[in-house]
């Protein structure tokens, strides 16, 4: 099987109307690598990054894209050692094992709050599968439900190949390895990582001039935590102004902002 003939399969089996099909591509995910296709995604990276300097050049977490388009991608990546937490993320997921390093694989499914139809605060993980994964093995996460925790022993440095779907929401969660709890949650665009991070260094420079622009991002962010990190700021630069933002805040339609605009306003007893 060729390069462009496996890229050509999965694209003819993977939906964007339905995300889930994705799953339904792991087997010609599993077949073409098991059938070589590997030897070519690496000439076919080396032509597509660099034709002058025929170098293949990893990210700093020892992976690289080799195909990439709105419905899906395919990763290629070292991997050595474990993660300190676990980590959510919403996209379906497989993954193959392409060398001959073994693989401890843990699964773990997300247990809603009570009252919440989504990842929460309240949310914690069920351990539900272990496994070894060696060469040609295949691995797959529903990233509606599911997150997976690798690791690799002694000094195996493993070779996986993935086959990732398009996001399924906004948020990935960062959970407590060892109480299995949801702890915060941070954002799967780029651009929304930016615009709380420029929020942030917006509020420890103090500068008034700062405050339509934060004010802005507070009536019109999509995002709760980008909100929040605006109301914040908004208060490190102008108290009364951050008091009337926490104010404002207690009608938010997201439950955790109004809870930490109450919790801020009682503390400094404003409630």
């Amino acid at each position: 099987m060729s390069w462009s003939s496996f890229i050509a399969r999965i694209a003819d089996s993977v939906s964007s109307a339905d995300p889930d099909t994705l799953m339904t591509a792991g087997g010609i995910f599993q077949e073409g690598i098991a059938q070589g296709v590997l030897a070519e995604v690496f000439n076919q990276s080396l032509l597509d990054q660099s034709r002058s300097s025929q170098r293949l050049v990893f990210g700093n977490n020892g992976s690289v894209i080799l195909h990439k388009d709105p419905r899906f991608s395919i990763t290629i990546m070292f991997f050595k050692g474990g993660l300190k937490h676990l980590y959510y993320e919403p996209l379906h997921n497989v993954t193959i094992l392409a060398s001959n390093c073994p693989i401890q694989a843990t699964r773990y499914e997300v247990q809603h709050g009570a009252d919440d139809a989504r990842i929460s605060k309240q949310s914690t993980l069920l351990r539900t599968e272990d496994r070894v994964l060696r060469k040609g093995d295949m691995w797959m996460i529903d990233g509606r439900r599911e997150l997976s925790d690798l690791h690799a022993h002694g000094d195996d440095t493993p070779l996986l190949v993935s086959l990732t779907g398009g996001k399924l929401d906004q948020l990935c969660w960062t959970f407590d390895r060892d109480t299995l709890k949801a702890w915060y949650a941070t954002a799967v665009d780029y651009e929304v990582t930016s615009i709380v991070t420029l929020s942030e260094l917006l509020g420890r420079l103090r500068d008034p001039a700062s405050l339509e622009t934060l004010a802005r991002v507070f009536e019109e962010s999509p995002f709760h935590y980008a909100r929040w990190t605006a109301v914040k700021s908004i208060g490190r630069i102008d108290r009364d102004a951050g008091v009337e933002f926490l104010r404002r805040s207690l009608s938010d339609p997201h439950p955790e902002l109004r809870q930490a605009a109450e919790r801020t306003l009682a503390r400094h007893g404003l409630s």
